[in-house]
């Protein structure tokens, strides 16, 4: 920040007024470019943690995705063994007379 300037003794002429406004001016642009660049900084950081969360929530729906078409392959299969069996027990009941429980 910049020095203060000492008000004993001084009268306040239009070129005090002016050099303590530029200095009062120039440390409030201090301040705001400090605080821009801290919450660039802290928005960077954010968009990094999201860009990685995005990434975790992809890889995720994507196992997802695999599981439910994996169970729905077994459902299918089940489906077509389960019409088969149903055929073979007709059949070994009107072959052979017995039926299966």
């Amino acid at each position: 920040m910049n020095k203060k300037i000492s008000q004993k003794n001084q009268p306040i002429t239009k070129g005090y007024l002016d050099k303590s406004l530029k200095e009062y001016t120039e440390t409030i642009i201090e301040v705001m470019d400090f605080g821009f660049e801290k919450n660039k900084k802290e928005h960077e950081e954010m968009r990094k943690i999201n860009s990685n969360l995005e990434k975790k929530i992809d890889d995720t729906k994507t196992l997802l995705d695999g599981y439910v078409n994996a169970q729905e392959g077994f459902k299918q299969e089940f489906e077509i063994v389960k019409y088969r069996q149903s055929k073979v027990e007709k059949v070994i009941k009107s072959k052979l007379g017995v039926e299966i429980e």
